[in-house]
């Protein structure tokens, strides 16, 4: 699909989720030269309903008819569009059978009940892959039903996998959803089972948490490879190689030069995203996606499975015992995804013999940490939720034909506004659980409206007004945060944190008597702070209150002498000292703000007013001094 086509669906969508349904059938026009006469009866249709409500006629069935007419809107635009995308899969596969049709008919579903008969795991575990993927592309209520029916599968990973992507195809489509009133009632009867809700709401998760992974690639790949590339010379490297006498706790230590370069903290922290189930494996595995088993759509989302065509073929059954290994190692290793497993096992057939033994003792050793991290308290079901939600991540950001998919993953993902939400939150149950999660993830904006809901029905809970202080805080909409942090000194006074809070808001909106007053409370409790006192000075210098100002700064120093070499601290002494008409101790102030190029715009941009004709003269000073 062309930009152009992308673009045109995109507005057609808007005008539908704006209830503009003449606009979207004038704008689906431009895209469906081949679906003219359709688009014509459409609008004719609605002409008919205008025409009726502009005579005033009664119409108890206009509702219903503008549903209609929205539904078939929607569709008509997906199945113009759908023409656009290329498409590459095994002719004879199962992927093929439920991918392909653009809308299913009774052979389709024909098809799929004798999938679900069978109830062969791979088979379905395909189905519902390839029926995401194309209710993503043409959304039909009965490719809805299907995976719903796959959500009811005796095989758990073809449950987990046909929720997963029902969820996904919810939020896609969730402008649709009340258009449908019998995917709402089957959802009802789904989400009836507890098991569902928590096997649906580990989707979301991991969906929220993928939201995480375009930073942490680009932290790998800028910084910490980089740096790893840098020093890697230097690891284990010997600080004397000549002298063989030399003692073995002066040997260069590899653990100490990581710790120097700054990125063992980074590696700590990696380390510990990984085991909420964050994904770190795609700056490694997206080098590995080239090979010709990606091209075909189906491989993206395969299980993987030993029996599998393109792992036997890679490592046959009389082919040395290290091959065996890996491939059991890979079945059990839990830190991987399917789709980087296989491009794992194509990327290791073609390396050296001594490489594949070291890769394998390294893969063992993962296999075995992944699995005492499940023991550890992450749901194994979980997990392999996480695991599918990667593959799909990979497909949408790395498939060579992405261009003509819309990406899931670069929508806004307020999840808890979604026609679905109220199925998986039962008596308002999940809303806090994904406000906190919003909040891990610094998803700010959808964590003040989780929490804004909250609140409209827990007037009173501490930590949701903290919470959504602490987001307003990072939007610095502080009017916003000063009122949630005054609700919560109201529920529970005189709290530090709540004080510091008060005084920081307070501080950035410019009230600064207030501010004043906060810190000096904070002081009160803690009278050598330099933090407290250089606040208190810093709003006594915009009050004007220069010589309780000066005297407190000079206390910070008296405190810590080293304070004097800090820019912001001189230039604050420094214009006090000026105002106070001590010019020459002034000077020194000013003569330690660095860069020296900055001063004069911190100067005329200082809380007390100093002239350009005195800037001139203090910067003319330090130059010729």
């Amino acid at each position: 699909m062309s930009k152009n086509i992308i673009d045109i669906r995109s507005l057609v969508y808007k005008s539908l989720r704006s209830k503009s349904l003449g606009r979207a059938l004038a704008q689906l026009m431009v895209l469906g030269s081949s679906q003219t006469d359709k688009i014509a009866n459409l609008q004719a249709t609605y002409r008919t309903l205008l025409n009726y409500y502009m005579d005033g006629t009664d119409d108890p069935e206009r509702a219903e008819v503008i549903d209609y007419l929205t539904r078939e809107t929607y569709e008509l635009t997906d199945i113009i569009c759908v023409g656009y995308i290329p498409t590459s899969y095994c002719e004879d596969s199962t992927f093929r059978q439920f991918y392909t049709p653009i809308l299913y008919d009774t052979d389709t579903l024909s098809a799929f009940n004798t999938i679900k008969e069978e109830n062969d795991e791979i088979m379905c575990s395909i189905a519902a892959a390839a029926i995401m993927i194309g209710c993503l592309n043409v959304f039909q209520e009965d490719k809805v039903l299907c995976l719903i029916r796959l959500c009811s599968s005796t095989h758990k990973s073809v449950r987990m996998r046909a929720l997963t992507g029902l969820v996904i195809t919810l939020i896609y489509h969730n402008e649709r959803m009340q258009l449908y009133p019998q995917i709402n009632n089957r959802l009802n009867l789904l989400f009836d089972d507890e098991e569902n809700i928590l096997l649906a709401q580990a989707a979301v998760k991991s969906l929220l948490r993928s939201t995480e992974t375009e930073r942490i690639s680009k932290d790998i790949s800028e910084n910490i490879i980089p740096t790893l590339t840098k020093i890697a010379p230097e690891l284990g490297k010997n600080k004397d190689d000549n002298n063989p006498d030399v003692p073995e706790s002066k040997i260069y230590n590899i653990h100490d030069k990581l710790e120097d370069s700054g990125i063992a903290d980074k590696m700590r922290s990696f380390a510990q995203l990984q085991q909420e189930g964050a994904d770190i494996n795609m700056p490694s595995f997206s080098q590995l996606k080239g090979f010709s088993f990606f091209n075909t759509l189906e491989n993206w989302f395969m299980p993987f499975y030993k029996e599998n065509q393109n792992v036997s073929s890679l490592f046959p059954e009389n082919s040395d015992e290290s091959n065996s290994n890996m491939i059991d190692v890979l079945l059990r290793n839990g830190s991987i995804c399917d789709s980087d497993k296989y491009s794992l096992c194509l990327n290791i057939k073609s390396v050296p013999d001594s490489i594949r033994t070291s890769l394998l003792t390294n893969l063992k050793d993962e296999t075995e940490a992944s699995a005492e991290i499940e023991t550890d308290g992450i749901s194994a079901d979980s997990t392999y939720i996480n695991h599918y939600v990667q593959d799909i991540y990979r497909f949408f950001k790395l498939h060579k034909d992405r261009r003509y998919y819309t990406d899931i993953f670069s929508s806004k993902l307020d999840i808890h506004n979604m026609e679905f939400f109220r199925f998986i939150n039962p008596n308002n149950s999940f809303l806090p659980e994904i406000a906190s999660f919003y909040y891990s993830k610094q998803l700010s904006a959808e964590s003040v409206d989780a929490y804004i809901k909250l609140l409209a029905t827990d007037t009173s809970n501490l930590q949701y007004y903290k919470a959504l202080g602490n987001c307003y805080i990072r939007l610095q909409n502080y009017d916003k945060a000063l009122e949630c942090w005054e609700k919560a000194d109201i529920i529970e006074s005189d709290q530090e944190g709540t004080i510091k809070k008060l005084a920081f808001c307070n501080k950035k909106m410019g009230n600064y008597q207030a501010a004043e007053k906060y810190y000096a409370s904070l002081l009160a409790s803690d009278g050598d702070n330099i933090k407290y006192l250089y606040n208190i000075a810093v709003c006594q210098i915009w009050q004007g209150k220069l010589k309780p100002a000066i005297n407190n700064l000079y206390k910070i120093r008296f405190i810590n002498d080293d304070v004097k070499e800090s820019a912001e601290y001189s230039l604050y002494l420094g214009i006090c000292l000026w105002k106070e008409d001590k010019k020459r101790d002034a000077m020194e102030c000013f003569k330690r703000f660095s860069p020296l190029h900055e001063l004069e715009k911190a100067l005329l941009a200082s809380p007390v007013k100093i002239s350009q004709t005195e800037t001139n003269y203090i910067i003319d000073y330090i130059r010729l001094s």
